[in-house]
Formats: C-alpha cells, sequence, structure tokens
C-alpha cells in the first residue's frame, strides 16, 4: 500500500472525527484509534495533528469537488433538477453532511483563527470549489453569473435560508431554461 492509498484510506475516518468533535475534542488517541495508524506512523505521515487536520481538510476539498461535478452533471443544470439535487442531497454524501453539521472548512478554520492563523489563507475555498465547479458545467458563462450562482448555491447549503430555491434559480437564469443552454448567452 502506498502512502498515498493509505491517505486516501484514513483520511475519512480522520475528517469524520474532527468535523464531529472539533480539532481541540479529537484527541490524537481517538485519531490513532479511528485511522488504525499507530501514533509514530500518525506523525511520519502528517508530522503533527495539525498536519493530519490539514490533510483531511484537503480530502474534505476534493470530495466537495467530486461531488458537486456530479451533482451539475446529473442535474443537466436544470432549475428544477438542481434545486433537488441540492436540497435533498444523497445520504452519506459530504453535501449532506454540510447540511446537517456545516461546513468542515468553516468550522476548522474558526478554531485555527487563534490555534494556526496562517491556515486561515483556506476561507474561501470552498466557494472557489463551488465556483470552479459551476465554471466546468458551464465553461461560456459570465464570471458575474456564476458568482452570483456560487453565492445563492452556497447559501442554500444552510437549512432555512434560501426557501424556494428552485425559484431562486429561475430567476437567477433568464426564462428559467437550462443553464446548459444559456451558458453562451449568461
Amino acid at each position: 500500500m502506498t502512502t498515498s492509498d493509505s491517505n486516501d484510506s484514513l483520511l475519512p475516518g480522520a475528517l469524520e472525527l474532527f468535523w464531529r468533535h472539533g480539532f481541540q475534542a479529537s484527541s490524537v488517541t481517538r485519531l490513532v484509534h479511528r485511522t488504525e495508524l499507530n501514533r509514530h506512523s500518525l506523525y511520519a505521515l502528517f508530522g503533527s495533528k495539525w498536519g493530519l487536520a490539514e490533510a483531511a481538510l484537503e480530502h474534505y476539498f476534493q470530495v466537495l469537488s467530486d461531488e458537486l461535478t456530479a451533482v451539475f452533471r446529473a442535474s443537466a443544470c436544470e432549475p428544477e433538477r438542481l434545486a433537488e439535487a441540492w436540497t435533498r442531497p444523497r445520504e452519506g454524501s459530504v453535501l449532506a453532511r454540510v447540511r446537517e453539521r456545516g461546513c468542515f472548512a468553516e468550522s476548522l478554520l474558526a478554531e485555527a483563527r487563534t490555534l494556526r492563523p496562517a491556515l486561515l489563507t483556506r476561507r474561501g475555498e470552498p466557494h472557489l470549489r463551488l465556483r470552479r465547479a459551476l465554471g466546468e458545467a458551464l465553461p461560456s458563462a459570465q464570471p458575474a453569473r456564476l458568482d452570483l450562482l456560487g453565492a445563492l448555491l452556497q447559501q442554500a447549503l444552510v437549512p432555512g435560508t434560501v426557501h424556494d430555491l428552485q425559484a431562486a434559480l429561475s430567476e437567477a437564469m433568464p426564462s428559467g431554461a437550462p443553464l446548459r443552454r444559456l451558458s453562451t448567452a449568461l
């Protein structure tokens, strides 16, 4: 098993622990148990608990990007289908956990504010990943339109903030037509 394979199998467990309990409450002992690494291996692979947290954050960003791309492709960027996929994400998905618990990046970075200020440079990354996935789904769209749609979808991840996402998406898109067909007009 390569280091990359090993990281791929242990990062979901570390992510889950950090997301559920926070950085400070996730002891090295709990992390060793959850990742099935010994203490020495954890430090050899990641250097520190923060190193593991940063690797878990990168894993979160990658899984989130992959899920966003899949949602945009599966919905064909049609307002009704996109709203449905966004507000009722697949059980166990990162999007479902974001709706339940909030954004992992935001919670980790809130703790990093005083403990690891250098990590705050990654604060806007969830929005950038969302914007990038939208840009891939709509390669000809104007940047301002992508920013508007990205902000709307990001806000809709917080339950109760956007009461009718389908209506909001339709309003953001001229004549409610699928984004894919509109991308050259946006």
